[in-house]
This record gives structure tokens, C-alpha cells and sequence, in this order.
């Protein structure tokens, strides 16, 4: 049972529940992740954090935190649904919030340029996987039929964002198939250190 605890609406409560959400092992199945991915959902939108502060007062650091919270609850949302084949809980026209900054405090040091760029591009990634589920996986969508027109379209467009998504990530980020052929052998034979630091970083 999840504890009283988790009823109040606070930013580390929202932070503990997307923690749970996206580790398994926390769960009892991966419904229950589903379910606590979407209790941080409503709590995150209880504290405003998906509406856009550019008119709040507030310092930069507290903006930057908001921002990072609420976009790490809509990747887990957009990743939990995806899993378990249940209806995503953000909306995307509900959420005016902007993306956080690639470089906020000074003297940062290149690996964590690094993740906060992995971080946008995470970002990106599940905004076009929400568009995936809706748009080819909702209920009323399927019952249009796979060989429609309709489909094939939305499916020619949505590759085309998968593409622009790509080509837009930096180079040493990228895996290629040869990567990811390397990386399933990686049980009986280790990985390389260019492309372990690819996957680390």
C-alpha cells in the first residue's frame, strides 16, 4: 500500500514517484509503476509545474528545478504508457512550460553539459513518442484500420519527426547498428571504451 505520505502534494513526494515509476524493481509490476507514474503526473499539475513561469517570480534556480521535475514526470509517463499499453496522463496542449537550459550555473564541466543535453534530447524523444501512441495506438484510431489512408500518412509524418530527432542528437551520442549489435554481445564480450562512453554518457 502506498503510504499516507504520498497523499500530500509536495516537490519531493512528485520526485520519489517518478523515482518508483521508473524503476521496476520498486514495483510490484509494472502496472504499479503505471499507477505511481501517474500520481506524480496529477501531483506535478496540482503545483502548476507543467504551465510556463516566464511571468512568475521566482529565482533561476528554483525555475530550473520546476522545469526539470515536471519534464523527468512527462518522460516517465510517456515511457510507463508506452510499456503497459495504458493512456498516457499529460496532454500536450495542457503544458506551456518551457524546456529547461542547457547551461544555467557557471563553470559547468563538459560531462554535465553533456547530460543536460541527453536530458533535452530525452525530452524530445518522448514528445514524439506520445504522438506514436496517440496517433497510431489509441482505440479510435485502430478502428480506422492499419491499411487506411489516414494511418499511412500519420506514420510517413511521424517517421519524419523520428528522423529530424536524430539527426539533431550529437554525433558521439549516436548509436548505430553495429552499436547496438556490439552492446547484445556485450554478455560475452566487452564493450569497447569509445562505445561504452557512448552509453554512459
Amino acid at each position: 500500500a502506498v503510504s499516507r505520505n504520498y497523499l500530500n502534494t509536495k516537490i519531493e513526494i512528485i520526485q520519489s514517484l517518478a523515482l518508483l515509476a521508473s524503476q521496476p524493481n520498486f514495483a510490484a509490476n509494472s502496472y504499479t509503476a503505471w499507477m505511481y507514474s501517474g500520481m506524480a503526473v496529477r501531483m506535478a499539475q496540482d503545483m502548476g509545474l507543467h504551465r510556463s513561469i516566464s511571468k512568475w517570480k521566482m529565482g533561476e534556480a528554483e525555475a530550473e528545478q520546476r522545469k526539470r521535475i515536471w519534464f523527468s514526470v512527462y518522460a516517465v509517463d510517456r515511457w510507463c504508457c508506452a510499456a503497459v499499453g495504458r493512456p498516457l496522463a499529460i496532454c500536450d496542449a495542457d503544458c506551456d512550460i518551457e524546456l529547461p537550459q542547457l547551461c544555467l550555473e557557471e563553470g559547468l564541466d563538459s560531462k554535465s553539459k553533456r547530460y543536460r543535453m541527453l536530458f533535452r534530447n530525452m525530452i524530445s524523444l518522448s514528445v514524439v513518442l506520445g504522438l506514436i501512441l496517440r496517433q497510431l495506438y489509441s482505440p479510435k484510431v485502430k478502428s480506422l484500420g492499419h491499411d487506411s489512408t489516414a494511418i499511412a500518412t500519420m506514420v510517413s509524418r511521424l517517421k519524419t519527426q523520428l528522423a529530424d530527432w536524430y539527426d539533431q542528437i550529437p554525433q558521439h551520442c549516436k548509436l548505430d547498428d553495429q552499436d547496438i549489435a556490439r552492446i547484445r554481445q556485450a554478455k560475452t564480450e566487452p564493450l569497447e571504451a569509445e562505445l561504452k562512453e557512448k552509453i554512459e554518457t
